[in-house]
């Protein structure tokens, strides 16, 4: 029997910007290198089904609520997984140099995936709450 991996070295993956990796099934991978420290600009959540983040280098926080207006900071380690659950606002801020990899639902789209803008005296807010906890 043979075997035909797709085969992608690990400094390939890294980049700026989202990247998608793999597709199998319902289900797919992306990576985001982030070259310059993150604001938090804008949440989403997804209506359908969970989303996980593993950060693979750097720092970082998810920024989760069930509201857009009442959100938790929590600090992310790398090599550790983060599990979004369906319906729940979210935004990851990660340092610069940082990667993650996204794991998400092949169905996952603007339709299902709302998106709202931070108004700026939120971002200025999460921006301290995130400095106080790192």
């Amino acid at each position: 029997m043979e075997f035909n991996f797709e085969k992608m070295p690990a400094t390939a993956v890294y980049q700026n910007g989202f990247q998608k990796l793999h597709s199998f099934g319902e289900w797919r991978i992306m990576t985001s290198g982030i070259a310059e420290q993150e604001r938090p600009r804008v949440l989403q959540k997804h209506e359908c089904t969970d989303e996980v983040f593993v950060l693979v280098r750097g720092n970082g926080f998810m920024l989760l609520g069930e509201a857009p207006d009442q959100l938790q900071a929590c600090p992310m380690k790398e090599g550790y997984s983060y599990v979004v659950p369906r319906g729940m606002w979210h935004a990851h801020v990660l340092e610069a140099g940082s990667q993650i990899l996204i794991v998400e639902n092949d169905r996952t789209n603007p339709e299902n995936s709302p998106i709202v803008d931070m108004a700026d005296e939120q971002v200025d807010m999460y921006e301290q709450l995130i400095g106080g906890n790192a």
